[in-house]
């Protein structure tokens, strides 16, 4: 689309699958499995513990390996950045540099925290349409942190990409993830103004998001070596439907596992479209393949069919 020139510039020569799905349809749910490639269940206990559950049985998420060691395995620096989950008590000694604002952990993970913060955020919510002067000076502090966040997220991106070594980075950015207080170039002038789930509000976060992206990937290409693989994509869909429910079972749920998947092998020349569904569990398995054998599989080649039996055998592996 025109809107969003930078990321028509970078699939031109790039993959894009149309039909890649996130395994569940909110971070806590959904950015665990990717990392470890499993599927199961994940929720956030009342200790504020990561928990994992599949097959009738259940660990901790510290339990399992996950993509990182397998990359350190082959010599790789690891990074880890990101927002919401706790990533240092999750990746533990598998990332040499790890920067994590958790985001859960600050607003509580209890039932009565969760509960609180909920009739917080509406009752703030509520006063700043009322009378903005009202509800202005906690919109301002809070939009601010998410724009500090975000900042900080890019700016380490950036500085992740001048690593000299081979280097494999996962970056978890706050955007375009609500509050919706981003335009093209950078925050909105106006951060004491509430923010709404409106879809023009929602496209600014979108247009910002296409700005970092180009910047990214120019920062990749600059380097001597014609930049790292590059694979961008979401734990999670479109969510500016207020009524969106966060149950895995719900219909709407479901359409928020719908998730865009772009990937930018160096010295791509071309753009390549595959609509074979793509589940992101299995990308750990994949970006290990390109690391073995510098080849991007092809769609066939895909774990789509696993069977619940393999797939169970091949997690009990994945448990040190």
């Amino acid at each position: 689309r025109p809107e969003f020139p930078e990321l028509a510039r970078a699939v031109t020569n790039g993959i894009v699958f149309t039909r890649a799905s996130a395994p569940g349809a909110w971070t806590v749910e959904s950015l665990p499995q990717v990392l470890a490639g499993q599927q199961g269940n994940t929720y956030i206990d009342t200790n504020g513990d990561l928990r994992f559950e599949q097959g009738g049985k259940e660990r901790s998420f510290t339990d399992y390996d996950t993509v990182f060691s397998d990359f350190r395995k082959r010599d790789y620096r690891t990074v880890m950045i990101g927002c919401y989950l706790p990533y240092a008590d999750l990746i533990g000694a598998d990332a040499d540099v790890c920067v994590s604002y958790d985001l859960y952990r600050f607003m509580g993970t209890s039932p009565p925290a969760l509960a609180a913060n909920s009739i917080v955020e509406n009752v703030r919510i509520r006063l700043s349409f009322i009378h903005p002067a009202i509800g202005w000076p906690a919109n301002y502090i809070k939009h601010r942190y998410f724009v500090r966040v975000a900042e900080t997220i890019h700016e380490l991106t950036l500085r992740a990409l001048r690593l000299p070594e081979p280097f494999f980075a996962v970056v978890h950015h706050s955007v375009p993830h609500m509050p919706f207080i981003f335009e093209r170039e950078g925050p909105r002038e106006k951060l004491h103004k509430p923010a709404t789930l409106q879809v023009e509000d929602y496209m600014g976060n979108l247009y910002y998001t296409d700005t970092l992206l180009g910047e990214i990937v120019d920062a990749s290409r600059a380097r001597p070596d014609g930049g790292p693989l590059i694979v961008f994509t979401a734990d999670h869909g479109f969510r500016v439907d207020p009524m969106w429910d966060g149950l895995s079972g719900s219909k709407l749920a479901e359409q928020h596992k719908h998730v865009p998947l772009i990937v930018l092998p160096p010295g791509y020349t071309e753009k390549k479209v595959i609509d074979t569904p793509f589940e992101l569990t299995c990308m750990r398995d994949v970006l290990v393949r390109w690391a073995d054998t510098g080849e991007w599989p092809e769609p066939d080649e895909f774990d789509l069919a696993i069977t619940d039996k393999e797939r169970e055998e091949n997690d009990d592996d994945r448990v040190h």
